[in-house]
């Protein structure tokens, strides 16, 4: 039976990002904003889930005090590319209707 893996985020972006412990999903946790910044690089790390069995990670046993082979763990870089959208449509207001019945629209900015 394959041993179950813990999930972390190393990055300086854990306010924007998060990884869940369990399954290693990346998950949103805030607006992300093109404007601001386009691209984001995260560090996420799988490693052997500690023995529940013994209370620690497999890692702290070590090979040479009879708890067996070291804990394992491996890391990958996930690159976020943000998409600019159109985040302040324009809003349209009708003035006036024409002779014929067609709609005069100006458009507006938005406030924000």
């Amino acid at each position: 039976m394959a041993a179950a893996a813990a999930w972390t985020l190393q990055s300086v972006y854990g306010t924007v990002f998060a990884v869940d412990d369990r399954t290693g999903d990346v998950t949103v946790r805030s607006s992300l904003d093109y404007e601001l910044q386009r691209h984001y690089s995260l560090s996420v790390v799988a490693s052997d889930c500690p023995d529940p069995a013994h209370g620690h990670h497999a890692a702290a046993a070590g090979a040479g005090a009879g708890g067996g082979a070291p804990g394992l763990s491996s890391r990958v870089q996930v690159l976020v590319h943000v998409s600019d959208v159109n985040d302040c449509p324009p809003s349209i207001s009708v003035n006036s209707l024409s002779p014929l019945g067609l709609a005069e629209v100006r458009s507006t900015p938005v406030e924000r």
